[in-house]
């Protein structure tokens, strides 16, 4: 019975984290996001990163996550182990690590390290409503308090 439970677990996972959207290609989401006039999360995570894993379990799989992010945000997985370009270009040192780009792809803001959900939807409200263009993230989340 636990090791059924298990695979069912696994699989609604799995079935969760393919519902977002997986860039293969980094470039084709940037111009759908200038496209759209969509704000961009880049998500860079590892593999073999704990953190990361629980990350994508806790917070980005969440529903109220998803529902935002679904409706208003680009949001691109971007594997570390295999984009070593962009974390040279973004100055990502460590998994996991939130890049935040104006839709035009300026960068706005970086967050390295494991997010609490109520702080993520946060971030995601700063993006959503444009506060980007008006503060800092820091002065945003200052202000949330």
């Amino acid at each position: 019975m636990k090791v059924l439970l298990k695979i069912v677990l696994i699989f609604f996972g799995l079935l969760m984290y393919l519902s977002f959207v997986q860039a293969t290609d980094y470039d084709e989401e940037l111009k759908r996001a200038k496209r759209e006039n969509k704000p961009i999360l880049l998500y860079f995570y590892n593999r073999y990163c704990p953190y990361c894993d629980m990350m994508e379990r806790n917070v980005i799989l969440d529903k109220s996550v998803k529902k935002i992010i679904d409706n208003h945000i680009v949001f691109v997985w971007i594997d570390g182990d295999k984009r070593k370009d962009l974390m040279r270009n973004y100055e990502v040192f460590g998994f996991p690590t939130v890049i935040l780009l104006e839709p035009s792809g300026k960068p706005i803001s970086s967050v390295p390290g494991y997010i609490h959900k109520e702080n993520f939807l946060k971030i995601l409200e700063y993006l959503k409503d444009g506060h980007y263009r008006k503060m800092s993230l820091k002065t945003y989340l200052q202000k949330k308090k």
